[in-house]
């Protein structure tokens, strides 16, 4: 079944929502708000569950929709089928109450009668989202009269992968560490997009745009979203790669990276074979010894490129991967560098780097997408 126009627009206006939320403290009440206003409902829940501790925690739109009982974990416990269905399984489709249990059934429970029955709850569309915290939690849609469809279910599920990157980014803002490319997108600079298969791109963020038209040239800042051609060929060789790898015990994850001046953009992508839409991830660096800085250090362009890539931490392969060339060919860089810059280790060339990069520069405005083969 295909997503309606109208209802793809709600989508997407609710993944741009989501993805602007930069307040952890505030981000479950944000979360089901956003999600009641792109499918219709009467009221809206994200429900933690700890086993261990009899705990059931919700948050609820709008917030009086609560349901107020002192037996809520035990009567979940041992009458919502979603419960049951948890302790079996992680899958992360979309349910509707009435594909696990007929409505007869579920009437005739306490839970019904004692606490949903009062709130007026007959009909719920439940999918799990990231739990950090309990053992898990669940996105709830309620209704008293009509029964979610199937574009309902569809639609929380293509919301499914913009909440699941938005936890982790929430989960790792913090001073003490974590993921830098996290930490940039709490920071409000990192872009996003979802694409199928075919790399086609079903939603985009604004950074994203952006970015993709500085470093890699064209119009992709309004009209319908494409993918540049050396974005497309990697997306699609990595998505081809990860399907392969359901039948290998090693599958290469390697990331696209593009310089320009003295930045480089690095893309990553998350794939969903299930679902058919797999999460692009963008995120800028600033080169701490830029290639067009270690000239005077009497380098060749490529010599440049490889010591300044030595310089951020990475390895002859990564390199490799990043300039299109073998992890030998490499060292045989890095080797003629050692004896032009008169040191012996890899840490002595970086401090050299980094000196050189003290001179203010200018970026030459090339952008130099790396290709895979």
């Amino acid at each position: 079944m295909a997503i309606s126009d109208d209802v793809f627009r709600r989508i997407q206006t609710a993944s741009y929502a989501l993805h602007r939320h930069r307040q952890a403290a505030s981000w479950p009440s944000w979360l089901v708000r956003t999600v009641a206003q792109t499918i219709a409902c009467d009221s809206a829940m994200l429900v933690s569950i700890e086993p261990a501790r009899h705990d059931l925690d919700i948050v609820a739109w709008p917030e009086q929709a609560t349901p107020g009982h002192d037996g809520l974990f035990d009567l979940h416990a041992r009458d919502h089928p979603f419960v049951a269905h948890c302790a079996l399984s992680r899958s992360a489709r979309a349910f509707r109450l009435c594909d696990l249990v007929s409505g007869e059934a579920f009437e005739s429970t306490g839970l019904y009668r004692t606490v949903y029955r009062g709130a007026r709850i007959r009909h719920q569309l439940m999918i799990l989202v990231a739990s950090p915290g309990a053992d898990w939690r669940a996105l709830v849609l309620n209704r008293a009269h009509h029964e979610f469809d199937e574009e309902d279910r569809l639609a929380l599920e293509a919301l499914w992968p913009h909440v699941m990157l938005v936890e982790r980014r929430l989960r790792h803002d913090r001073p003490d560490g974590g993921d830098g490319l996290l930490q940039t997108a709490a920071q409000g600079r990192a872009g996003v997009a979802v694409i199928t298969t075919g790399c086609q791109v079903s939603m985009c963020s604004e950074q994203a745009r952006i970015w993709l038209a500085s470093y890699f040239g064209g119009t992709h800042l309004a009209g319908p979203m494409r993918l540049p051609e050396p974005v497309m060929h990697w997306a699609r060789q990595r998505i081809a790669n990860e399907l392969q790898g359901r039948r290998l015990r090693v599958v290469r994850r390697d990331p696209l990276v593009a310089t320009l001046g003295r930045c480089a953009l690095v893309l990553d992508l998350v794939v969903d074979h299930g679902k058919d839409m797999h999460l692009l991830t963008l995120d800028e660096i600033e080169l701490s010894a830029p290639p067009a800085s270690l000239h005077k250090l009497g380098l060749t362009a490529r010599e440049c490129e490889v010591l300044s890539w030595v310089a951020q931490g990475k390895t002859n392969r990564e390199i490799g991967l990043i300039l299109d060339a073998s992890a030998r060919t490499v060292q045989k860089h890095l080797e003629h560098i050692f004896q032009k810059v008169g040191v012996e280790t890899r840490t002595a060339a970086t401090l050299r780097a980094w000196q050189a990069a003290d001179v203010p520069l200018l970026g030459d405005g090339v952008t130099r997408p790396s290709s895979r083969r």
